[in-house]
């Protein structure tokens, strides 16, 4: 561990460290804590006498700690001791770096030790353990043992963290790599149908772009069967091969449907009568004669119209059949006018009916992939799944006969609806495969991330 990194690790510790004296963190043995706090308040105060007499206290025992620590680390057989070792002297350097930046705690430590000649010492012999431990583990991995191989490679990033380009180790990275890495193959997919021959192109691009870009493991490398060829890689370690075993591009389903629609309580008109202005005995006489209308009356079976005149009690069923208000040379009635008579305003409430039909053509397209990887050199079948997609292009229009009083919003829209062509099957074919894309890759990084 370098350095800036102990730095920033105790960073975080003054960053939390609060105003205090570090009184406290001293009286429970948190010695390099009760340092930080010190040094922080002296920073802001540099003449706070409990602050001093607080650093004055703590410096001698944490720096004691530390050394204590290294000196039992040094005797024992701890594997990689001197990584450990590297990291108490950077503790102690850094609370050498806070004293000594710091004017009022040089009042309470007057001479703070640094031991950066100790710590570089510590590194070198950290360096060296990792290299060694890595030559012992890539012999291993020279005769075959692809593991100890890995295990190489991290032994010698340790002794390159610890120390940038020690001995040959940039060298040893790179054979170590190639010791545990295996080569992967992924072999075109066959397509039999000319037709979508560049939508199959376009999705092995999608697949061997997502191979090779983004890596799924460092010590898995894939090629394209051009790439292993131009490389000379005869006998990969594993084949992976991509088969439909089926698929279906632009199956088309049409269905008409034809609805009735019925809406209740609907205004079917408004018009006025003439009735008489009688006192309220001659009214109670003349109640019983009904008032007539002028409607425009549509013969059954035929475009013709006539002009009639029926009693008010039968006007909503001629409304509700589709008949006007009115005679049929006018939009409106004809009220009648004299003395005596005066205007009555009234409405009629019915049923709206229409007739719906509804047309919808629907597209399916529809594959199953197979996904194989292969033992490169036996052909034995390693993993194996059918990976399943599909793709429904819907399109949806209609008209309608009667009453539009009598449709809903939802029909409305369809009506508007004009009907329209199908996409191309090349466009169908892609469409169905991006869920097959998103399947075979989380199933080849679930297979290779840890392998």
């Amino acid at each position: 561990m370098t350095r800036s990194i102990i730095f920033f690790l105790v960073s975080g510790l003054l960053f939390a460290a609060s105003c205090t004296s570090g009184k406290k963190a001293l009286q429970q043995g948190n010695y390099d804590e009760a340092v930080y706090k010190a040094v922080k308040r002296l920073r802001s105060n540099n003449t706070h006498k409990k602050s001093q007499e607080t650093l004055g206290q703590t410096y001698p025992l944490a720096r004691q700690w530390h050394l204590n620590r290294i000196k039992n680390l040094e005797i024992s057989y701890e594997r990689f001791k001197w990584e450990p070792i590297a990291r108490e002297y950077a503790l102690l350097n850094t609370l050498y770096d806070e004293i000594s930046r710091c004017p009022g705690c040089l009042s309470a430590v007057a001479s703070p030790v640094n031991y950066t000649m100790e710590y570089e010492s510590a590194k070198l012999k950290a360096a060296a353990d990792r290299y060694e431990a890595g030559l012992l583990a890539l012999d291993k991995g020279k005769s075959g043992d692809r593991n100890e191989a890995k295990i190489a490679f991290n032994h010698f990033m340790e002794a390159n963290n610890w120390l940038r380009a020690y001995k040959d180790v940039t060298e040893k990275l790179k054979e170590a790599e190639y010791y545990a890495s295996i080569n992967v193959i992924v072999e075109p997919i066959p397509m039999q149908s000319q037709a979508l021959k560049l939508s199959n192109e376009f999705f092995d691009n999608k697949i061997n772009e997502f191979l090779l870009q983004a890596p799924v493991n460092r010590f898995v490398k894939f090629y394209t069967v051009k790439e292993a060829k131009r490389l000379g890689i005869t006998k990969p370690h594993h084949v992976i091969q991509l088969a439909f075993d089926d698929f279906v591009v632009g199956q088309t389903y049409m269905h008409e449907k034809e609805m009735a629609l019925i809406k209740d309580s609907i205004l079917l008109a408004t018009y006025e009568v003439e009735v008489p202005q009688t006192s309220t005995q001659n009214a109670a006489s003349t109640s019983s004669k009904e008032s007539k209308v002028t409607i425009c009356h549509t013969v059954p079976g035929s475009d013709k119209a006539q002009t009639l005149e029926i009693a008010e009690s039968a006007l909503k069923a001629h409304l509700e059949h589709g008949d006007k208000m009115g005679s049929c040379n006018s939009s409106s009635p004809q009220p009648g006018s004299g003395g005596g008579t005066k205007k009555d305003v009234r409405k009629v409430y019915g049923q709206a009916k229409a007739t719906m039909h509804v047309f919808t053509r629907t597209v399916e397209s529809k594959g199953l992939l197979d996904f194989r990887i292969l033992d490169g050199f036996t052909k034995r079948v390693i993993s194996q799944e059918k990976l399943p997609g599909a793709f429904v292009w819907q399109s949806q229009w209609g008209y309608y006969n009667g009453d539009q009083r009598a449709l809903e919003k939802q029909h409305h829209q369809i009506i508007k609806n004009k009907e329209v062509p199908p996409p191309a099957p090349q466009d169908l074919f892609m469409e169905f495969t991006q869920p097959i894309y998103q399947q075979l890759t989380a199933k080849i990084r679930q297979f290779y991330t840890n392998y």
